[in-house]
């Protein structure tokens, strides 16, 4: 299930590479981010735990998404950032 996510963290991670964010933006990202791996995990962690999959390792699988999330928008930020301007809104 985790890796049909991959696709949409990219994606979003290329979306929000366009938005100026603080730190207040990362924390209320994190902060939802718990938020929603709690609700998932009160709906289906007993069938997660049926199929041997722990809390701890569903925690650590989606906070280390949203952490390469976070990385590859600053990332894609700083790409564009170092272009230079071609004339067709490109660049800086």
């Amino acid at each position: 299930m985790l890796h049909d996510e991959l696709r949409h963290i990219v994606l979003q991670s290329y979306t929000l590479s366009f938005m100026e964010e603080t730190r207040a933006d990362r924390l209320f990202r994190t902060g939802l981010m718990r938020l929603t791996m709690d609700a998932v995990w009160a709906a289906y962690g007993g069938l997660m735990k049926a199929g041997g999959y722990s809390y701890r390792l569903f925690r650590a699988e989606n906070l280390g998404y949203l952490d390469q999330s976070l990385a590859l928008s600053a990332r894609m930020k700083e790409s564009r950032e170092s272009l230079p301007e071609d004339g067709q809104g490109r660049g800086k």
